[in-house]
């Protein structure tokens, strides 16, 4: 949080949000869940939420795209 005259502002890194219960602390979304506005890559076979991200495992004949958020054939 930042200091602000009378007041402060909170703002939290990429894959997360404030606490709507505090407004003083970030916490992790949850991308696979689509909470928040935040949807995971539809070409994403199975979401693993990660602390700030998440990851895909993808089905037989696929591999993990380089961005490590969707699959591709192989």
């Amino acid at each position: 949080c930042v200091n602000t005259i009378g007041n402060y502002t909170c703002e939290c890194d990429d894959g997360y949000e404030l606490d709507s219960a505090t407004n003083q602390t970030c916490i992790d979304i949850n991308e696979c869940l689509g909470e928040s506005g935040v949807d995971y890559d539809k070409d994403c076979h199975e979401c693993i939420n990660t602390i700030g991200s998440y990851t895909c495992r993808c089905d037989d004949g696929y591999e993990l795209h380089p961005n490590g958020t969707s699959c591709q054939g192989q």
